[in-house]
């Protein structure tokens, strides 16, 4: 990794953790730039700060547990204060990509209950349309051969997710097929088209949009505020 881009990650990875308070309900991404969320919200609670959160993956959950956050089961929940979390590609109108690292569903779930939302991004993830990168869909072992070769056979571009020479299984033993697309001009279109396919569960085009956007640069981090904010 470029030093550089890893210095943008930790800004803005740091400057979403500012506004939360004590009591809040957190939800954690999954990724390189939430990774530095995450280092600094557990020194904010070494100084005393009581948050509780929810992780989105093994990863991010185990992460958490090493630096003394408390952990908690959405379900035992009735609300998310914030979430924060990453994107593989995201416009300035608020539409993602996301699931890099195959965590999209349950991030979509806890983005989706949370009252406000966060994306942290290095500059080199924020595009002026989405396309040209892989959009990852979750989807079931039982019939993933059709599935696969049903985009195929539509002339979409499908590869089955492999990591270190094995089937890459997501937290939900699932399976990631990656599908592109040269551009994507009508985000909520393609989000339901994708979702209609039997046996997907769940897709990477996020269109819930976030209530801001850090964007880490070389001379700090540009905020890009994109709804009516119901901040914390």
């Amino acid at each position: 990794m470029f030093p550089e881009i890893e210095n943008q990650k930790k800004r803005a990875g740091f400057k979403a953790v500012e506004k939360i308070k004590n009591g809040q309900i957190i939800g954690l991404g999954t990724g390189s730039t939430v990774y530095y969320s995450i280092l600094k919200l557990s020194e904010k609670v070494k100084r005393g700060l009581k948050v509780k959160v929810i992780a989105t993956s093994k990863e991010t959950k185990a992460l958490a547990e090493e630096l003394g956050l408390e952990i908690i089961d959405l379900n035992d929940v009735e609300k998310i204060n914030l979430t924060i979390d990453g994107a593989d590609q995201v416009t300035k109108e608020g539409y993602m990509v996301k699931g890099g690292k195959g965590a999209l569903t349950r991030e979509k779930i806890v983005a989706f209950y949370s009252e406000n939302y966060v994306i942290v991004v290095d500059e080199t993830k924020l595009v002026n349309s989405l396309g040209g990168k892989p959009v990852p869909l979750e989807i079931l072992k039982f019939g993933w051969k059709k599935t696969i070769n049903f985009f195929r056979e539509k002339g979409v571009k499908a590869k089955l997710r492999v990591k270190n020479d094995e089937v890459f299984v997501t937290d939900n033993g699932n399976y990631i097929v990656d599908v592109y697309f040269s551009s994507i001009q009508e985000p909520e279109k393609l989000e339901r088209e994708l979702n209609n396919v039997p046996g997907v569960i769940e897709n990477g085009i996020f269109t819930k949009k976030p209530n801001e956007i850090y964007v880490g640069r070389k001379e700090g981090v540009e905020t890009i505020k994109i709804s009516p904010l119901k901040f914390i």
